[in-house]
């Protein structure tokens, strides 16, 4: 999974995921190719904030094709499985194991 294609979505269709961050970065939703789009009507928790500066960053560098990035996203999703769909995470490799990057 390339996690520029997670981070830089705005939106659902033919995109992997929408944020929102006015109170934390959270997942509202995400799409995934062969089930569609999942809408997590704002149940999901914030990303804790010691993790949550790491993907912005990634993004205002135009770093966010790394590990690191690909680490706290598969964790995330981890810890939201039971309102994401748990079949997707796993067959896109994003429940927290799976291929590294670089």
């Amino acid at each position: 999974m390339d996690p520029a294609a997670l981070l830089n979505a705005q939106e659902c269709r033919g995109r992997f995921v929408s944020w929102q961050q006015e109170e934390g970065v959270l997942l509202r939703r995400i799409f995934f190719d062969g089930y569609g789009c999942c809408e997590t009507e704002d149940r999901c928790a914030a990303l804790p904030s010691s993790d949550a500066m790491t993907p912005i960053n990634a993004i205002r560098e135009n770093d966010v094709n790394n590990k690191s990035i690909l680490d706290i996203l598969r964790r995330y999703f981890a810890e939201n499985a039971s309102i994401i769909w748990s079949d997707a995470l796993n067959e896109h490799q994003l429940n927290g194991s799976g291929p590294n990057v670089r």
